[in-house]
This record gives C-alpha cells, structure tokens and sequence, in this order.
C-alpha cells in the first residue's frame, strides 16, 4: 500500500517546496494499521502503557540531598541554552559530583552531554559506554547510544542500542507499565528512525503518531516525520532508476 501520493511528492522535489506536514496529514493511524494487519506483519505498540510528564525520579537520585537535586536539575535545564562559559563550568561542577554520586547515572548522561556540546569527538562516545557499562538498566544510556548511532549514520546499529528491543515496555519493563514523556520520547524517535533503516515506512509512521500525539513541534517529531518522508522519496527514486534500466 502506498501512504503517499507519489505525484504530490514528485512535485515538490521540482518546485523545491517539499511540504513534509501535508504529505504526514494525509496518513492515518487506521489505514496504516489495516494495511500492516493485511501483511500479517508485527504491530508496534501493541501493549498498553502510560505517559506521564510528572518527574519520575531514578531511584538513586530521589536519595540524593535535596541542595544536590535542585543543582543537578538547574543544570539539566540550562544545558541546551547557556553559552560555552556556563557549560565548561557546569562540566567541572559535574565532574565533582560524579566523584562523590558516583552511583546517580543523571550525573553520567550531563557530563555526556556537555561534552558532546562543547563539540568534543571522543569523550562523549567514551562517556556513553561508562554508563551503560555502569547502568545497564538506565533508558537515557541506551538512548545516548542509540543516538550516536543516529548522528554517526549507523541506523542499523540502533536496535542494539536498546538490547534488540523494539518496545520500551519491553526495554525496561515496568510494573506500574508508567513511562516519562521524555522516555518515550528518546526511545520512540530512534526506533522510529531504525523502522525507516529496514525501509519499514508503517512501523516508522507509528512511531512519528505517537509522538505527534506527545508534541507535534518537539524537534526529534519533525525530524522523524522529515525522514519519513525522505525515505519514500529515496524509494521512489529507487523505482524510477530501475524502470529506466530495464
């Protein structure tokens, strides 16, 4: 089945004006539902779980002193926005608190990110692995990892990322089956973006509904629905070419 109107697509590449949004609205959830149950293929997120957007606190930072919480969550909130100055000491105050909190992978996932910020090559691959060597369980680590893949152009290796797990229930399951909007965030875009390695458009457009439903203009939505629709066109290309040789 085709999701998309080939000649619309077509169209756009022309007039160099690719309309991503109104390609993505035209799809449903229902249709590609019907069409992945006529395949007889494996549904994406079949089970039931919840989404929330109250902290859920990782167990060892809810023991942490509260003046320790309040400065780590200070620097989670200022990482994406301060200048170079204000993360080089934000990565010092961090470095500190990974000595003495050596246990809180949060403190791990900033310094990660800092480094990755400050547009170091190496540290924040060398980082990603010390978490997930040190926390197996923690969904950030495995996020970062499956993230680098994605900047690295190794979207095949992203299932990896995530123990081959392509369901965050499954991933890190969870009596209480509650997830932050942040996890499912971070899990679904990159499975998302591993869907669209295996040329598996439905799978990849489940994902993108799901988190259109979180955030429609949070970045990693639009850049999955971009994707989606850049793997169609790579497909249709792929389809003219052929037809040409033959």
């Amino acid at each position: 089945m085709k999701y998309f109107n080939t000649y619309d697509l077509i169209h756009d590449v022309i007039t160099g004006k690719i309309d991503y949004e109104k390609h993505l609205k035209r799809i449903t959830h229902k249709e590609v539902m019907e069409n992945l149950k006529r395949k007889r293929a494996t549904i994406p997120l079949s089970k039931e779980f919840f989404i929330t957007d109250e902290p859920l606190e990782e167990e060892s930072f809810a023991k942490l002193p509260q003046n320790i919480k309040d400065k780590l969550n200070k620097i989670g909130h200022e990482i994406n926005h301060a200048d170079n100055d204000t993360k080089e000491r934000h990565l010092k105050t961090l470095l500190k608190l990974q000595k003495s909190y050596s246990n809180v992978p949060a403190i791990y996932n900033y310094i990660t990110s800092i480094y990755a910020y400050l547009g170091d090559k190496e540290k924040p691959y060398q980082m990603i692995i010390k978490t997930r060597d040190k926390f197996p369980d923690y969904l950030f680590g495995k996020s970062a990892l499956g993230d680098y893949y994605l900047q690295n152009n190794l979207c095949d290796k992203i299932l990896e990322a995530f123990d081959n797990k392509l369901e965050i229930y499954t991933c890190i399951p969870r009596k209480s089956k509650i997830y932050h909007i942040s996890e499912v965030r971070a899990f679904y875009s990159l499975i998302g973006q591993y869907y669209l390695s295996q040329n598996k458009i439905g799978h990849a457009l489940l994902c993108y509904f799901l988190l259109k439903k979180i955030d429609a203009k949070h970045p990693p939505t639009i850049l999955l629905g971009k994707m989606i629709v850049a793997t169609e066109l790579e497909n249709i290309y792929k389809k003219i070419t052929d037809c040409s040789r033959h």
